[in-house]
């Protein structure tokens, strides 16, 4: 590859970061051959998307996310950002997130050095639940990427990451360290909750650091894994209510095609696991694990594992009626699934004789979709000493298809190990819109 072509597929690879809409390249090419080129972006002509929307539903769940740059005439990367996401279920509550937040590329000289400083602030209805929590943080985050190996979305992380990734990130790895306060509020709480909901405190306050790292060595075809490996691990240690915690989480995703001869129409087993372990003293609601939806499919996201019954309308009566059950989450999980991705050729119906002129639009679909059978596995409690007693498992068949704006998932399964109070669903489907 010439140092122009490099060049603007460097600039083209930096532009796909969130945020950034261009950036120009200055390439230092060694007389020795065998040294690597350096790449270094010209800070003070990047310029940055001034609003970023994405609408999309996931299990069930819609989002609507906006984002915009308030001030980005400042040196380097510097910007001030912020960002607003709202999550709605077809008859579940309405839960938002606010970010604001000031960051800089090229922290100790190196665009590989990041840092962020910033506030966000949360508010979470638990689905079928019988109170709201919500959050208010502010935090201090350093971070570090490896070496530059294109830009790719993330398939798979635990299911609450103690440093969240990037959406994207273009790196071999990447490492955060963050530092931060959260205020933690317990609120709309319904006159039938559950004994467990009731005492727990209303106002708590949690001080705490944390790390992560997030490896990267996954390649994608039309969208989909295809070869490699990608892992994250995280994990934190400070004070909630008074109490000492601490609280971790590590996860792995593996895919592998079955004939390689097929190259990127070979059908693709994916694999993957995760864990995660908190210790609480004050057992916070706030900080426990809970499975469902996008970690376990086919279960509806916070309603699997412990639970607590709420108390009953007209309990001092000789009929009182029950009012369901309050899911407390647990405070260890562990979860697996797999799924077999096999390509669909749709394009080939373009070239059936005397109808195939009619469907030579297919062409454009070559690679594009692939049906799937999936299985999925996740154990929920206190403790992971009694696997077989909390274990919960789904089985399922779909169809996944690459879009201009990401990948479009639908999916039939059902449960086949479910507790009497699991919340569980008959499809599982996610779209996404980015403009």
């Amino acid at each position: 590859m010439d140092p122009q072509t490099a060049g603007e597929v460097l600039s083209h690879r930096f532009q796909d970061l969130p945020g950034i809409k261009s950036v120009s390249i200055d390439l230092a090419i060694p007389e020795d051959t065998t040294k690597d080129i350096i790449a270094t972006a010209r800070t003070d002509e990047t310029d940055w998307k001034a609003v970023r929307v994405f609408g999309g539903l996931t299990n069930g769940r819609p989002v609507g996310e906006f984002n915009a740059v308030i001030l980005n005439k400042l040196p380097g990367f510097m910007h001030v950002y912020s960002s607003a996401s709202v999550t709605k279920s077809a008859t579940g509550p309405l839960s938002t997130k606010v970010n604001a937040y000031i960051s800089d590329t090229g922290l100790g000289k190196s665009l590989r050095n990041r840092w962020t400083l910033g506030v966000t602030k949360e508010e979470t209805p638990r689905p079928n639940q019988s109170h709201t929590l919500s959050s208010t943080t502010g935090y201090l985050e350093v971070g570090r990427q490896g070496r530059v190996s294109g830009v790719y979305d993330i398939v798979a992380a635990p299911s609450t990451f103690a440093v969240t990734p990037p959406r994207r990130i273009f790196a071999k790895w990447t490492a955060v360290l963050k530092a931060y306060h959260a205020h933690r509020v317990m609120a709309h709480l319904s006159p039938t909750a559950s004994a467990s909901v009731a005492t727990h405190p209303a106002v708590a306050t949690k001080t705490a650091l944390s790390a992560g790292m997030f490896v990267h060595r996954m390649q994608t075809a039309f969208g989909r894994p295809y070869r490699g490996v990608q892992a994250s691990i995280s994990g934190e240690a400070g004070v909630t209510h008074g109490n000492p915690m601490a609280r971790g989480e590590a996860a792995v995703t593996a895919a592998a095609p079955l004939l390689k001869r097929l190259k990127e129409a070979s059908p693709v087993i994916l694999a993957g696991l995760a864990t995660g372990k908190v210790i609480d003293a004050a057992c916070n609601l706030h900080d426990r694990f809970h499975l469902g939806g996008a970690t376990l499919r086919h279960f509806t996201a916070a309603g699997v594992g412990p639970h607590c019954a709420r108390t009953p309308l007209c309990s001092d009566t000789d009929n009182p009626i029950s009012t369901g059950v309050d899911h407390l989450g647990g405070a260890a999980y562990a979860s697996a699934f797999g799924s077999l991705m096999v390509p669909i050729p749709v394009d080939r119906l373009a070239d059936v004789p005397r109808v195939g002129r009619r469907l030579d639009f297919l062409k454009s679909l070559k690679g594009a979709i692939a049906g799937q059978i999936y299985g999925a596995a996740g154990v929920l409690d206190e403790t992971l000493s009694r696997p077989l007693q909390a274990l919960r498992t789904s089985v399922g068949v779909g169809v996944v298809m690459k879009t201009p704006t990401g990948l479009m998932e639908a999916g039939v399964g059902i449960p086949l190990l479910c507790g009497t109070h699991d919340h569980t669903s008959l499809l599982s489907y996610g779209v996404g819109l980015e403009f």
